[in-house]
Order: C-alpha cells, then structure tokens, then sequence
C-alpha cells in the first residue's frame, strides 16, 4: 500500500472514537489527526511493517513509525520529531491493551470502510 493513500484515508477514518480517551469531547473533525498517534503508528505497523517508536514530550508521548527500510514517519503529524525525549522501540503488543485495542480496531474498521475496493486490512505485511 503506498503510504499517499493510507495517509488520505486515515484522514478520513480518524474520528472521536479513534482518539484518546480524556481528549473525545474536544475532538474536531477540522484537527482530526490529534491524539491519534498511537492507533495510527500501531496501523502503520500492522500495514507496512518495521517498528513503532516512543519519545516523550511535555504533554505526554508521542508514537510513530520507522519503516523496514529505515525511513521514520509520522502519519498523524503529530510532530513527534520535536518531542524531547529519547527515541524508543515498542512492542506492538504492550500497546494493545484496554482502550487502544479498542481504538486500533476501531480504526481498521474505519479504513476499511475509506479505502478504495481491493484493499484487504486483514492480512497485513
């Protein structure tokens, strides 16, 4: 999958119930990739592959991806390339607990509605 139409089509699929928690009521379909950080670097993962990487900021954390082949992307722009922490790897698996499983499923099933016919999210790299 080219990365120009997952990154459309997350734009498209983000939505309250994809967000964190504590920031639903001030979710705004006009900045719909905030707070999606975590979901979207655990789909890009489950798509494309490679690793998920953390760095803490002063609001809290932030997620993106490096690809397999070494490029570092951040599809939610969250500006995780500004955060001031030490850049770490992270299991996928540690972060799909409680409500970020429920996000991360939440938004495959949203892209899946978003993405043009063909494309199956079920059967990732």
């Amino acid at each position: 999958m080219r990365l120009e139409i997952l990154k459309s089509a997350l734009y498209n699929s983000w939505s309250a119930d994809t967000c964190y928690p504590s920031y639903r009521k001030v979710w705004s379909p006009e900045k719909p990739n905030e707070h999606q950080c975590a979901v979207t670097a655990l789909v890009v993962c489950h798509l494309l592959g490679g690793e998920i990487l953390e760095r803490k900021h002063k609001s809290g954390r932030a997620f993106y991806n490096r690809l397999p082949d070494g490029t570092t992307i951040d599809l939610s722009d969250q500006n995780c390339h500004e955060a001031d922490g030490p850049e770490r790897p992270r299991d996928p698996q540690e972060l799909l607990r409680g409500h970020t499983k429920v996000r991360f499923k939440k938004l495959l099933d949203n892209l899946q509605q978003t993405l043009p016919p063909g494309i199956d999210l079920s059967s990732p790299v």
